[in-house]
């Protein structure tokens, strides 16, 4: 555990955060062996599980919600909205999901150094997310007048934000909300209702904008995405080396 530590982090430092891992991981070996699998019963309604449930469903939602699966999907279309040729459009689709790639694989190189953790990349990123969208929002309303160009990096810092942020991080994060006895069940839930947003986003992308315009679409995205930002930075702590759902244990503890 101590190797899987980042190297920039102080000695004393790696090791405490070696010393948590392994401490959760005997706590969750632990708990498999005395407590049954939660019933989906007790997933909704166990006091204990509340809170990681609400915090768990909403970053799941959250993730699909600020609709770049859409724009990526639909990017030929949106572009062209803007006065963008298709062969134009496809090169900057391809650009898009390459800065993506890139902002994934720097969350992947930065994701256990103490420095960044988890909430560093995914605060950066939903506030990205926010500034490109709003940007697009804007270009929408008075696109007459704006650069292709403009429009095409803006949608770019899209797909790069979402990377660093939410497409880097929602398994993880999900997957570190939950304790032992309601991982499973709330991870299946959680990765449920993400496709189902996700679904809902994809199909009524294109009537949208036929109905509001590409700016008003973007202005709910912008809108959603500035209620993300808020989401993450009230509900979700550093989860670096720990989770939410044994925190809340351990401090239920220290109150009794």
């Amino acid at each position: 555990l101590h190797n899987t530590v980042s190297t920039s982090a102080e000695e004393p430092a790696r090791e405490a955060i070696a010393a948590q891992r392994l401490a959760e991981i005997q706590k969750d070996m632990e708990m498999s062996k005395t407590q049954r699998v939660a019933t989906w019963s007790e997933l909704f309604y166990s006091s204990e599980n509340s809170e990681n449930l609400k915090t768990g469903l909403g970053f799941a939602a959250l993730c699909p919600l600020v609709g770049v699966e859409a724009a990526f999907l639909y990017i030929v279309y949106s572009l062209g909205l803007f006065g963008v040729s298709e062969k134009d459009a496809n090169i900057v689709g391809i650009v898009m999901g390459l800065v993506h790639l890139l902002g994934n694989v720097f969350t992947l190189s930065v994701i256990d150094n103490p420095k960044f953790g988890r909430r560093g990349p995914l605060l950066a990123g939903a506030l990205g997310i926010l500034a490109s969208v709003a940007l697009i929002a804007l270009f929408g309303f008075v696109k007459g007048s704006v650069p292709k160009m403009m429009v095409s990096v803006a949608f770019c810092m899209y797909g790069t934000f979402y990377g660093l942020g939410y497409g880097s991080l929602s398994l993880t994060i999900v997957a570190e909300i939950f304790t032992g006895p309601f991982r499973s069940k709330g991870l299946a839930l959680c990765g449920v209702l993400s496709r189902v947003c996700g679904f809902l986003v994809t199909i009524g992308y294109i009537t949208l904008v036929e109905k509001l315009g590409i700016g008003g679409v973007y202005l709910i995205l912008t809108l959603i995405a500035l209620g993300g930002y808020a989401f993450c930075h009230v509900r979700i702590p550093e989860l670096q080396g720990k989770s939410i759902g044994f925190r809340a244990e351990d401090e239920s503890q220290k109150t009794s």
